[in-house]
This record gives structure tokens, sequence and C-alpha cells, in this order.
């Protein structure tokens, strides 16, 4: 996906903690350089997380996935799913740079990505 098209914003959603009840803040804009994803994630109500999701597709034969970041030093996560198995997330973490001025550029190999099966509430 080229987050530099504003096109590829527009397929694009955010996703936070306040589905559980949380107050934690996220959006998206779009900048000549790539998509800005930024917020405030808080702890209060028992929250926690902000997200964005995508439809992104991959060829099967994808064996690495690259990101480029611009960040505050914090871990971040990346977790895939599939279409057929939606209870199956494949996940890694990264931890950006320090300062939003300086990019760096994530690899992340699927065959390390920590496969996760997510259950069904009350089971």
């Amino acid at each position: 996906m080229d987050f530099t098209l504003p096109a590829t914003m527009r397929d694009c959603w955010i996703v936070n903690d306040g589905v559980m009840g949380g107050v934690s803040q996220s959006g998206l804009r779009h900048d000549p350089q790539g998509m800005i994803f930024e917020g405030q994630v808080s702890l209060k109500n028992n929250g926690g997380f902000a997200s964005m999701r995508s439809p992104a597709r991959f060829e099967t034969e994808t064996q690495v996935l690259e990101l480029t970041t611009r960040g505050d030093g914090k871990r971040y996560k990346l977790i895939l799913r599939t279409e057929t198995a939606v209870r199956v997330t494949y996940e890694s973490d990264f931890v950006s740079e320090a300062t939003c001025r300086q990019e760096r550029r994530i690899r992340s190999p699927c065959e390390n990505h920590t496969t996760k099966t997510i259950s069904k509430a009350g089971r």
C-alpha cells in the first residue's frame, strides 16, 4: 500500500478503545510524505489502545513487510488478519524512533510473526 496517495487513506479507518469504554483518541491525516496516524492513548476507564485499520492485500508469496515510520520511541504492534480466518491474527512488535523527525525502516519477515487465536466471548 502506498500511503503517500490520498486514495489509500480513504480505505483506512480508526478503531480506538472507545469500543470498550476507553477515552483514547486518534486520527489520520494525509501528508505528501505519507499518511500520519496520531493521537493520545489513555488508560482511563480500562482503555489503552488506538488503531488504524486497512484492507491491505498481499500476494501469497509475500515474505517480508516493510514499513517506513516516524514516531515517539514507543512500542507498536503490527497485526494482520486474513479474510478466511478472522479469529486468527499474525502479530509483530516494533519500536519507533524517539524523534518524529527521523524515519526508520521496519522490516517484518512474515515467518517471525506470532500466530494468535482470538477466542469467542463466553467460551
